[in-house]
């Protein structure tokens, strides 16, 4: 057993070190408190004979037979192929208590306190051919009901049925508690999710400072969807917020009252979402195009077919969107662009085309994403040719990463019109262009680009060694000295020793203590520092007092 207490939270983990179980008294019968660490895998030949879990399948089983002391056994078997992984918090893998109402639905009857420290949150893994053996919190008084476990993460794990108790005081705070917020659209939850106690409703609104128009919006579409009175609950929280601050607008007031009082539909309702939903983006499209972002990608409900029946509305409302081209609303709307099979099942590539040449960078670059993961490379490049330089830079960063930027996926120029754009692209703007293929093709020392711009960044650096740029960023010139000297080609030796005296530094004011005048300018010159390092790792010596960092007095200003 193992005991941990930051500040006022008791947290108790039972940790199974073999299939004997650890039975725990409670002291209370209050689960929001209490955290049951699934312990190390244990053998499925110790697993009791009693316990059901058939081959091929992962399989939770309860024993509500043996339940003793406010909990009861539980069993995590693993009988599949594959290694198994669960989220966890300390072990706890959000396996909560949850009965069945009258009206057949399973509802949380386990509260849960999430940890301050990010520490806690570490997955853990069941392999092939073992089980966790631990224990579920089962109050001994109460409702009688039948009773599962379910998971509350992205593993889709349920419990077998029992008949046992749950506490109704545990269900009005698990309705209210931080894990209620995964029956949102994720997207939503920071609107609801405000510090009551630093919240101003008079400061400028951001992500993390919702507006009251934003908040609405979000309470508009929750009330759409599902009941939730942790939305409820948060809302008249925030309502009495507002109250405190005479220059925070009132007008909204009488809008979410209205909506307070109202139904909400009591299971979730996806086409009351989505129509909802569509019609908000014109109101309020910060909140509206993230949710239907949410849906696309399947953190709503993961059923894809169940998801195509809105994409062609959603697909409209898009383009018509684009139409109308208001920056905030086509910033958002691209977004959703992003997601290539929802691209591909609903935009022919004319539309890409097309809409590439917007002025909104967000757009250009959802639109190259898509032409270059549709591997229309040649097409995309001739369409750089004609685009403004930054937008030809985001045509590059998706021809370099077949349209997954984010995914470190690398492909190197193919057409010869392909090659020219990359060209063109390192002549014009060799450090911008250096900057966008840096993380995609730098692995460790090595430059994974074949040496298609090679040419046209040494042409740049050796016009450095000539008429070097002191008052640039040091950095911006020794990222492309870094990614030129990763393809380690010896004839590049001489324009790295050239570059040993390059004046470009990172530079950092030094103040004098509690005054605002610099005593001192700190520099880093990145530029020897890529070189020197780069000709040692060829085997090249450099000199023994070569500077890298200076330390250099500015001179007091004049009385």
């Amino acid at each position: 057993m193992f005991l941990r207490c930051p500040i006022t939270t008791l947290f108790i983990f039972a940790l199974a070190i073999s299939h004997t179980l650890v039975p725990i008294a409670v002291g209370q019968d209050n689960g929001q408190d209490i955290h049951f660490s699934v312990g190390s895998p244990q053998p499925n030949a110790n697993l009791p004979a009693s316990v059901p879990a058939p081959h091929g399948r992962l399989t939770l089983y309860a024993d509500f037979p043996a339940a003793n002391s406010g909990t009861v056994p539980l069993y995590l078997v693993n009988r599949t192929s594959e290694r198994q992984r669960f989220e966890s918090q300390d072990g706890d893998i959000y396996l909560k208590l949850e009965f069945q109402d009258d009206s057949g639905e399973w509802v949380r009857a386990q509260p849960h306190r999430f940890s301050f420290c990010g520490n806690s949150y570490l997955a853990v893994e069941l392999p092939p051919g073992s089980h966790f053996a631990f224990h579920g919190y089962l109050p001994s008084q109460g409702v009688k009901a039948n009773v599962r476990y379910k998971a509350y993460s992205d593993t889709p794990l349920a419990s077998n049925i029992g008949i046992a108790h749950y506490r109704e005081k545990d269900r009005e705070d698990a309705a209210l508690d931080k894990l209620a917020r995964r029956k949102l659209p994720p997207s939503l939850v920071r609107c609801f999710d405000f510090d009551k106690e630093h919240y101003d409703p008079d400061r400028e609104q951001s992500f993390y400072n919702p507006g009251p128009d934003e908040i609405l919006s979000a309470l508009r579409l929750v009330s759409s969807y599902q009941e939730s009175e942790y939305v409820r609950a948060n809302v008249r929280e925030y309502l009495n917020t507002v109250k405190k601050h005479q220059k925070a607008v009132r007008k909204q007031n009488a809008a979410f009252e209205r909506i307070l009082k109202t139904k909400w539909p009591e299971k979730p309702r996806l086409d009351t979402l989505v129509s909802a939903a569509i019609e908000e983006t014109d109101r309020s499209p910060t909140t509206a195009w993230p949710v239907l972002n949410d849906l696309l990608s399947g953190k709503i409900d993961p059923c894809i077919s169940r998801i195509q029946k809105f994409e062609q509305a959603i697909a409209q409302k898009l383009e018509s969107t684009l139409i109308a081209a208001a920056p905030i609303q086509t910033e958002q709307a691209s977004k959703l662009l992003l997601n290539h099979r929802f691209a591909n099942e609903n935009f022919e590539d004319s539309f890409f085309e097309k809409w590439i040449r917007s002025e909104n960078d967000s757009l250009t670059q959802a639109c190259a994403n898509a032409l270059s993961h549709r591997n229309k490379h040649q097409s995309l490049a001739e369409i750089g040719f004609e685009l403004s330089p930054s937008q030809q830079l985001l045509a590059l960063r998706a021809l370099a990463s077949q349209g997954d930027p984010d995914t470190k996926n690398r492909r190197n120029p193919g057409s010869r019109e392909e090659r020219r754009f990359w060209q063109k692209c390192a002549t014009e703007q060799p450090t911008q262009t250096v900057a966008t293929l840096y993380y995609l093709g730098m692995y460790g020392d090595r430059n994974l680009f074949n040496l298609a711009i090679h040419d046209e960044l040494r042409e740049y650096l050796q016009q450095e060694t000539l008429n070097p740029s002191a008052e640039v960023d040091g950095w911006e010139i020794g990222r492309v000295v870094s990614f030129v000297g990763a393809w380690k080609r010896r004839e590049d030796v001489p324009l790295f020793q050239s570059l040993l005296d390059h004046p470009a530094a990172q530079k950092q004011l030094i103040y004098y203590p509690d005054s605002e005048t610099p005593r001192f300018e700190q520099r880093r010159y990145r530029v020897r520092e890529e070189a020197s390092r780069i000709l040692r790792n060829m085997g090249v010596s450099v000199p023994h007092n070569l500077v890298l960092n200076e330390r250099v007095e500015i001179e007091p200003p004049v009385r």
